[in-house]
């Protein structure tokens, strides 16, 4: 799995999906295969199938 961030070179972006209902988008999210990580005032982080994370913002 990437480490985030990462100092080795490794080329990344962070990537922000903005949502009007985060457990709505959470349910979606999940069933599509991301992994829940955290969550912080006003979003949440994810990591994609691979590994990758990204975010969800209210």
């Amino acid at each position: 799995m990437p480490g985030w961030p990462s100092d080795d070179g490794d080329q990344q972006i962070h990537l922000d999906v903005r949502v009007e209902d985060f457990a709505a988008a959470e349910a979606a999210l999940l069933s599509l295969g991301a992994r829940f990580v955290e969550a912080h005032e006003g979003s949440r982080v994810y990591l994609d199938a691979a590994g990758h994370p990204f975010c969800t913002v209210g």
